[in-house]
């Protein structure tokens, strides 16, 4: 790991860092660095153990109708909007990140690209929850109230 200091006048002091992660764990990485980046203050971002979890989700989600629609229509994806709209189609369910690439026709290598870019425009708070790497596949799951925003948005 490599750290350059960052200083800035009046902003606290920033460390740039190199980290070498597993491919498949980056978005995982960019979720948790994103947390680092709340007001001086606020409180870190639980790890919450869902029933019926592989395991503990990492990042809040953001669940907001505005920021739904913000997340879904933004960015320009040829598999974002379907990837969230297979998701919709089980609701308050884990789906397997196999399963969710099956459906928009992408390996799960290809995809990992396309997540991370749309959760960065995210800024880290997807429209739904993903739980770590287990039982052999990543985990994704969207809440009822969420899948019928989505629903609605593929509708228009």
């Amino acid at each position: 790991m490599t750290a350059i200091a960052a200083p800035g006048a009046g902003a606290p002091d920033l460390v740039q860092i190199s980290v070498s992660v597993p491919a498949n764990r980056v978005s995982d990485l960019y979720a948790f660095v994103a947390t680092l980046h709340g007001p001086i203050g606020s409180k870190e971002v639980p790890k919450v153990e869902y029933k019926g979890a592989p395991v503990a989700q990492r990042a809040l989600p953001g669940f907001g109708k505005a920021t739904v629609r913000k997340n879904y229509l933004g960015g320009v994806s040829d598999y974002w909007r379907p990837f969230l709209e297979r998701l919709a189609e089980e609701p308050d369910e884990w789906v397997s990140w196999t399963v969710l690439c099956e459906a928009i026709g992408l390996t799960p290598h290809q995809a990992s690209g396309m997540l991370g870019a749309a959760e960065r425009r995210c800024k880290g708070y997807p429209p739904y929850e993903k739980s770590g790497y287990t039982e052999g596949d990543h985990w994704f799951r969207m809440p009822k109230e969420v899948a019928e925003i989505i629903k609605e948005l593929a509708a228009e």
